[in-house]
This record gives structure tokens, C-alpha cells and sequence, in this order.
């Protein structure tokens, strides 16, 4: 689901700082800034491998048009779902929205999860536990209730917003959605 993805891991980082981009380009590769020469500590291999970075270049090249392609699959998810119990997050599907997934919030999430399985269509819940209820904060934070944030988990869903869905597919999508109320 990722705009720009590899075949596996693979990551970029971009700055207009010189020094930052110093010490990332050192920490990249053993924290080396020179050929066996350690001098910045937390380095690390991380190299982008040149498999990866053949599939990135042709990748590139199509970005552009598919993140288009996101961008009007949201604008018609927004326009398809105003009004339904699956609500669209607000502020989406701007100029710069690169359309990464397109999540909604429905208080009957699962219902509505499982009717779209029901007729082949994929969703995902993403980040279903709240960061403040995972075992390893519970034991360095102290008790907390956080309503608004465990009431979100609840209800987020993720549906399909990729650019090669057709036209057809998003209709069916949205039919489906829209079925569920």
C-alpha cells in the first residue's frame, strides 16, 4: 500500500541541512565517516541495497500518476460516503495528499469489516490498540485514560486506495460501503 514501495525494505530521508545530512549519511553505514573510521555513534548498516534501489528508480517513474490516481480514488470515496455510518476523515484528498490510505471511522467497525469481507473486499484495521494501552508504555507510563484516542481505535478502518483499483473496483467499493448504511 505504500506510494513508493520496494521489494522489501527500503527508506529515504530528505534535508536541506548539510550537517544533518552528514551524520545521517555517517550513521547509515556504521557511523563511519571515512572507510573504517567509526566516529558517530548509533550507526548502523542500513544501506538501501542496489536491488532495492532498481525497483525504487523504475518506481519513481510512475509516482507522480499514481499518486493522481489515489487522490481522485479519495475524492470519490468523499463525495460517495458523505452521509454514511463509515464517516471519512476530515482534510483529505488535497493537493499534496498522497493518498497513503484512505480510513474512516465507523462506530460499528467490525460489522462493517466483516460485511466487506463477506463480498471479497479487503480492509485493515490499523493501529487498533492505542500506544498508551501496548504492554511495553503500560509499564513506563502511568495509568491513563484517553477516551477520545481508545474510542478512535475502535472505529478506524482502512479501505483499498492504491492505484491500480479501476474505476469499476472503486464503485464496487463504495456500493459496498454505502450498503452497510
Amino acid at each position: 500500500t505504500k506510494n513508493l514501495g520496494a521489494l522489501g525494505d527500503g527508506g529515504a530521508l530528505v534535508t536541506n541541512d548539510a550537517a544533518l545530512a552528514a551524520r545521517l549519511r555517517a550513521l547509515r553505514q556504521y557511523g563511519w565517516i571515512g572507510k573504517y573510521r567509526v566516529e558517530v555513534g548509533g550507526g548502523r548498516n542500513s544501506r538501501l541495497d542496489e536491488l532495492q534501489a532498481a525497483i525504487l528508480s523504475v518506481r519513481l517513474r510512475s509516482l507522480d500518476a499514481d499518486n493522481a490516481k489515489r487522490r481522485a480514488i479519495i475524492r470519490a470515496y468523499d463525495d460517495a460516503l458523505a452521509g454514511c455510518k463509515a464517516r471519512p476523515l476530515p482534510g483529505r484528498g488535497g493537493e499534496d495528499d498522497v493518498g497513503h490510505q484512505y480510513v474512516v471511522r465507523c462506530a460499528d467497525r467490525n460489522a462493517l469489516r466483516a460485511h466487506l469481507a463477506g463480498v471479497g473486499i479487503d480492509s485493515e484495521v490499523h493501529y487498533p490498540v492505542p500506544d498508551h494501552l501496548q504492554p511495553a508504555w503500560r509499564m513506563s507510563l502511568p495509568q491513563m485514560q484517553l477516551p477520545y484516542t481508545e474510542r478512535a481505535c475502535a472505529e478506524v478502518l482502512s479501505l483499498p486506495c492504491h492505484p491500480a483499483l479501476t474505476d469499476v473496483e472503486v464503485r464496487r467499493m463504495i456500493a459496498a460501503v454505502r450498503a452497510h448504511g
